[in-house]
């Protein structure tokens, strides 16, 4: 099989992944802004593969007449990602992220790369001229492609910076529980940014890496697919909604998730067990009256977190209120009413929450400093 063959059945295999991966994310039961990001960047990136594998067509007479508005619309579809991609990244961080006004003038980038297209975008019709290999050939050609194209690129590369900056700066600051989760996203985005180098280094001498280029998005598409369900925290909820199910008919087909959920705020925010020395998750759950492996999935599933991180963040919530209010208790003594076993544990997650010690965290409050922490 001839290598430009291989690379197009390639690309028009990341058409139907995306399809597969839209239509997921529309058959979940709940969905938000989020989910509606994710389905609009994967729809973007399908329409765009679309347009590049449209050559494997060549059959059909005058296809290159079909090949115009197609590659147009792929163009912009592909700028249209670009921000899409950025948008649905910058918001995975935060629980209620919503778009504003100020996300509109991202709009008329893709809007502009598509009426320069139309404006000075050449595409001969004639079949006699244009060869076989159509795309390379209005690249070759058409110096509005060429710009166009160019500037997809830098495009793509300031916005993924800026997010790899920004999670990278999260990871630096992440709980150990969330930071498996930032980093597969820095994974992603280091991916992105060397399909990017990838570019600019075929242009000057390999075809080859021109090849890998092309299928930059079936790749990425694919590796969102499958390690999507081991990281929920990209591929959002796919996993999660999966969970939500599997574990609703079976594990919690007869217990009250929600009823459960408001007698476990009520033991932590008004009975304060969370401040129990050696409290486990087996306590908790008898306390609720279901089992330790049922509370654990509601955990997984609705909280989205672990139990010991969760008793861990009431802790220290409630350690900072202490140091601040009872300044004349020691350290240990606040660890203890807190429910630490050790005063090194109890300094070792409120530097992690916080940045600061407890004693730098009073000293910090006391003088009025701001505190900056995740």
């Amino acid at each position: 099989m001839p290598v430009d063959e291989f690379v197009d059945i390639g690309v028009l295999f990341g058409v139907f992944l995306s399809l597969i991966m839209i239509v997921a994310q529309l058959l979940l039961v709940k969905k938000d802004q989020k989910n509606y990001l994710f389905i609009t960047a994967i729809a973007c990136l399908g329409i765009y593969q679309l347009s590049l594998c449209f050559g494997m067509f060549g059959q059909i007479e005058h296809w290159q007449e079909i090949f115009r508005p197609l590659y147009i619309l792929g163009m912009a579809a592909l700028f249209s990602s670009i921000p899409a991609i950025f948008f649905f990244f910058r918001s995975l961080p935060d629980a209620e992220y919503a778009l504003n006004k100020y996300a509109l003038p991202h709009l008329l980038i893709p809007i502009f790369a598509a009426v320069s297209l139309l404006l000075f975008g050449r595409f001969p019709v004639n079949p006699s001229v244009a060869p076989p290999n159509y795309y390379d050939f209005i690249y070759k050609n058409s110096l509005a492609v060429r710009v166009i194209d160019m500037l997809s690129i830098i495009c793509a590369l300031l916005y993924f910076s800026f997010l790899f900056v920004f999670y990278y700066l999260r990871a630096k600051k992440a709980e150990s529980h969330s930071k498996r989760n930032i980093i597969f996203v820095l994974y992603f985005l280091f991916l992105s940014l060397f399909f990017l180098l990838i570019y600019f280094q075929s242009i000057k001498d390999s075809e080859y890496l021109y090849y890998v280029f092309r299928l930059r998005f079936t790749i990425m598409l694919s590796g969102v697919f499958v390690f999507g369900y081991r990281f929920p925290y990209i591929a959002n909820i796919v996993k999660l909604e999966a969970y939500r199910e599997y574990y609703y008919k079976s594990q919690l087909a007869n217990v009250n998730v929600e009823l459960i959920l408001k007698s476990l705020e009520q033991m932590m925010e008004k009975e304060h067990a969370y401040r129990e020395n050696g409290l486990t998750m087996n306590m908790v759950a008898k306390s609720l009256d279901i089992s330790s492996h049922q509370l654990s999935e509601i955990f997984n599933t609705r909280l989205e977190t672990t139990f010991s991180a969760y008793i861990n963040e009431k802790r220290i919530g409630f350690a900072e209120e202490l140091l601040l209010k009872e300044p004349y208790k020691s350290v240990m003594m606040v660890a203890m009413e807190c429910g630490f076993n050790t005063i090194s544990t109890f300094n070792k997650a409120f530097k992690k929450k916080t940045g600061l010690s407890p004693s730098e965290y009073r000293k910090t409050k006391k003088s009025g400093k701001t505190i900056n922490a995740d």
